[in-house]
């Protein structure tokens, strides 16, 4: 799969979908016929790639030739290896140089995947002022998409401060985080949150999918996507639910959920149903388990993947 391109915007017009991504990484994926703990490997396939949850989501929309900018911190060599990787692909972005190198993710594939993911480095208050700043004064986008872990040093009024300034930002907001963090993200009044089973579960305390969604929803967000990997996922909001079924796919899962990000903010952007956003949705992450590596996605089978989507509910 190859990344296209994205579609550049003039200098002083809007940008369609921004994507703030405060946890980059560089990814790396090894293939290996079994993992067994303690033991030596022969690694039979190797990859690597600029990586993290909205660096995942901008390579995938860049695929179809949807416009997209990237917000995020890069620093030390892995962070210039990235940001070169990045800027050789075509993608636009604005990058926060930071005083931190960018962390590894590495993910082991034998027919399942095990991942380590490095903790992300904390920003200085000069980086995080430079995030909200660029936010304030950029023009105003369609959609902004906030994916990836927050730095743990965050204080809470600092990401409801970076949360409020994505929401003055675009005209929709998506916001896949877990945690306090989703707690923020619905307070901050997010079109769309996207949790999975576990992270809505563990954020809220409740273990009835309805009733986790609807305290999201009570403390301000529009919708709530909830992920339920192999199980589908459920689309909740004030009116109602709807609940997807699909054919499980075999291969690596661990870029699925940023491709039901990029897919969600994709038809927001689009202005779908909830029914055809949930398709697409569910459709974009059956699509990204087949593929080796998170992060990608062939969207010109998009379409004809939803009807392997099956969608009932209470609307």
């Amino acid at each position: 799969m190859h990344w296209r391109s994205p579609i550049r915007a003039q200098p002083d017009g809007p940008k369609l979908i921004t994507i703030l991504n405060l946890s980059p990484a560089v990814d790396v994926t090894f293939e290996v016929d079994q993992l067994i703990a303690g033991r030596s490997h022969r690694v039979t396939k190797s990859h690597r790639k600029p990586g993290g949850k909205g660096v995942n989501v901008a390579r995938i929309l860049s695929t179809a030739g949807i416009e997209n900018q990237l917000v995020l911190p890069l620093g030390g060599a892995s962070g210039a290896w990235i940001e070169r990787e990045l800027s050789d692909a075509g993608q636009l972005m604005e990058v926060i140089h930071s005083e931190s190198e960018s962390r590894t993710s590495v993910a082991v594939m034998d027919g399942a995947a095990t991942v380590f993911n490095e903790t992300a480095p904390n920003p200085t208050k000069a980086e995080l002022s430079q995030v909200n700043d660029w936010l304030a004064s950029a023009p105003v986008a369609d959609v902004c998409i906030v994916s990836g872990s927050m730095p743990s040093a965050l204080l809470e009024s600092e990401i409801a401060a970076l949360f409020k300034a994505c929401r003055d930002h675009a005209r929709k907001l998506v916001i896949d985080t877990s945690g306090k963090n989703l707690l923020i993200a619905a307070k901050s009044a997010a079109d769309l949150v996207k949790p999975n089973r576990d992270e809505i579960i563990e954020a809220t305390g409740v273990e009835d999918l309805r009733e986790a969604a609807m305290s999201l929803i009570e403390l301000g967000a529009k919708s709530v996507l909830t992920s339920l990997g192999e199980d589908g996922a459920e689309l909740h909001d004030r009116n109602g639910y709807l609940s997807a079924t699909l054919t499980p796919a075999l291969g690596n899962p661990t870029g699925a959920g940023d491709a039901m990000t990029a897919a969600s903010g994709w038809a927001l952007f689009s202005g779908m149903a909830s029914t055809e956003l949930l398709k697409y949705a569910c459709a974009a992450g059956m699509l990204a388990v087949r593929e080796p590596v998170a992060g990608q996605l062939d969207w010109t089978a998009l379409a004809g993947e939803t009807a392997n989507v099956s969608v009932e509910g209470k609307k």
